[in-house]
């Protein structure tokens, strides 16, 4: 009875042989003649090997499809030049069984892959059948996921793929897909399972139109994934370069280069997304105008350019560039008031739009005890970027004199009676009045004459004549620039 070989579909076997004639070792003298061997379609016959006892040979053949039978391995003489010659000198029979292929993975990866551009993708597959590796050049092996991929080549232990067209995802809200590559050995199949990331699909929109010199901001765009989430903050590696603009990681800019007019910008930005399991280089493309900057800003006040002493107020300005276009976008940064303080004790601080589109905005005021001009720097920022603006030219005047006397009363007819005169200004809001000295002059004296005086340098003496009516004697006084009245009563 002869032997009986098992081994699983697509396994190598080895078939030991021992040719004779005329009962002596033939091994030397004798080739397979194939057209007598009998292989019942069950093996691939491959290389003999003859062994060092110089009796025996080796016959080394792979399992085709599942089945079993007898084989008739017929030898007879080689003649080296023409091969078989002869009749059958040797027959060995071998009975063999070929079960189903055991397909198994010793290793196998990636299980996640990121979208390639050209759809190659490489899959490392360490196979074995059975108890014997497989390399996936193997010829028998079988392309079991032909409606998803085409074998573009193989190494021992890795197989290269190109995803069909019809394969690949056009839908931007899927963000994964699973396959398997599948690889099929006569009547077993090995699947390697891996999810394709697809690149990600962003709407970038501009969120910045106009700049000019000066300007400066953080990244110029808004990016959208497909779900509709603001994923701006979570991009990393900005860059751009542009002659005009300056940028950070972080897509923070400034304008660094002016315009004499105005000029349009492409500006083309790279940078990192991650997605699901993987970073994605990705970029976007925003268009930003660069204004031609304006040199100065001018202010002209507009609500009324006088005020009182001693009072608070607000006072309206229109602010206009050189080129005459109205300032409506004013922010303030900040104010000095370099008005005398006696006159404008504050002038600035803030600064409220009053009228945007036409440029009116209004500051406030505390006006002082003096007369005086108002004068005031502001530092504020347009889109133009940071300017330096006065606002001139409000007027205020003196506080008025408070003056008394020690009397109150003068005899109608009685000659140089002497008055002591005091006069005090109020010099705060709220405050104490404040004792005036100097010089003092009468402008204007009705009801009486000067009999003498007035003299010293405050308190003041006066002497006055009645005029011989009976009333009120009203006068004017003055001390330096400071202005008062006094009214005494003749009895």
């Amino acid at each position: 009875m002869s032997k009986t070989i098992d081994i699983l579909e697509g396994q190598t076997g080895k078939i030991k042989y021992k040719p004779t004639f005329r009962g002596e070792p033939a091994l030397k003298k004798v080739t397979v003649d194939n057209n007598s061997t009998v292989l019942n379609n069950l093996i691939i016959p491959g290389e003999r090997t003859p062994l060092p006892d110089e009796v025996h040979g080796e016959l080394d053949f792979t399992a085709k499809g599942k089945g079993s039978g007898d084989l008739d391995i017929v030898f007879v003489y080689d003649n080296k030049v023409g091969g078989a010659e002869g009749k059958d000198i040797s027959t060995q029979k071998v009975g063999i069984n070929i079960t189903p292929a055991q397909m198994s993975f010793k290793s196998s990866g990636p299980y996640q892959i990121k979208q390639a551009d050209d759809a190659l993708y490489h899959i490392n597959m360490v196979m074995k059948n059975g108890d014997q590796s497989v390399p996936a050049t193997h010829p028998a092996l079988e392309n079991a996921s032909a409606d998803k991929f085409e074998i573009v080549s193989s190494t021992a232990d890795t197989v290269t793929v190109k995803m069909l067209p019809t394969a690949i995802n056009k839908d931007p809200n899927v963000w994964n897909t699973n396959f398997a590559l599948s690889l099929k050995m006569y009547s077993s199949t090995i699947s390697h399972p891996f999810g394709v990331h697809w690149k990600p699909t962003l709407t970038i929109t501009s969120t910045v139109a106009e700049v000019a010199m000066g300007s400066k901001g953080a990244i110029p765009f808004k990016a959208l994934n497909s779900k509709g989430d603001d994923i701006t903050t979570t991009l990393t590696n900005i860059a751009c370069t542009d002659e005009y603009f300056k940028f950070d990681a972080t897509g923070a800019w400034e304008i660094i280069k002016d315009v004499t007019e105005d000029t349009t910008r492409t500006l083309h930005f790279t940078f990192t997304y991650r997605q699901g399991a993987f970073d994605w280089d990705m970029s976007a493309e925003v268009t930003i105008k660069i204004m031609a900057r304006p040199k100065s800003i001018s202010a002209a006040i507009t609500s009324p350019k006088t005020a009182s002493s001693l009072t608070r107020g607000t006072v309206q300005f229109t602010l206009k560039y050189d080129n005459g276009e109205p300032v409506t976008d004013a922010t303030y940064i900040s104010s000095t008031n370099d008005s005398p303080r006696t006159s404008f004790s504050s002038f600035g601080g803030s600064l409220t739009k009053v009228d945007g589109p036409k440029g009116i905005y209004s500051t406030p005021f505390t006006t002082g005890y003096e007369a005086g001009w108002s004068s005031s720097t502001f530092k504020i920022n347009t889109k133009y970027g940071e300017y330096t603006v006065r606002v001139l030219n409000m007027q205020t005047y003196d506080e008025p004199l408070s003056i008394s006397s020690d009397y109150t009363s003068l005899s109608y007819n009685e000659k140089n009676a002497k008055f002591s005169i005091s006069a005090t200004q109020q010099r705060s809001i709220g405050g104490t009045p404040v004792n005036v000295t100097g010089t003092l002059r009468v402008s204007f004296v009705r009801g009486a004459t000067i009999a003498s005086g007035p003299t010293g340098s405050g308190p003041w003496t006066l002497g006055l004549n009645g005029d011989g009516e009976r009333g009120a004697v009203d006068m004017n006084l003055s001390v330096g620039n400071l202005i008062g009245t006094l009214r005494l009563y003749k009895a």
